[in-house]
């Protein structure tokens, strides 16, 4: 499984009980609690973001090598870097169609 340094911070070094002495990268990324509640998410969520099922995401998943890896998983789901899928989807052409007018593309 991918690991995700970016979303490691002084405050959760701290949380999991291990102070950070510096960062091993210089381009570590910090987030908010806020930020990191949008740039996580699941299938499920990428299924509602798309308007897709989500068999069709877990496909996508299960199918294609160069989908990205999930960063954590729980009981009940893999958890995935928003931004990563987002290039992914956009990398194969799977972004929707932005919609010109806000009318409904025919």
């Amino acid at each position: 499984m991918a690991t995700c340094p970016e979303v490691l911070t002084e405050e959760t070094a701290r949380t999991y009980g291990a102070r950070m002495s510096k960062p091993e990268k210089d381009d570590v990324r910090s987030f908010t609690r806020e930020e990191l509640a949008e740039e996580l998410v699941t299938l499920g969520d990428i299924a509602v973001l798309l308007g897709r099922p989500y068999d069709t995401i877990s496909k996508w998943r299960d199918r294609h090598a160069d989908f990205p890896a999930p960063v954590a998983e729980t009981i009940r789901a893999r958890i995935y870097i928003r931004s990563e899928i987002l290039a992914w989807l956009e990398k194969t052409d799977r972004l929707p169609a932005e919609e010109e007018g806000g009318e409904e593309a025919e």
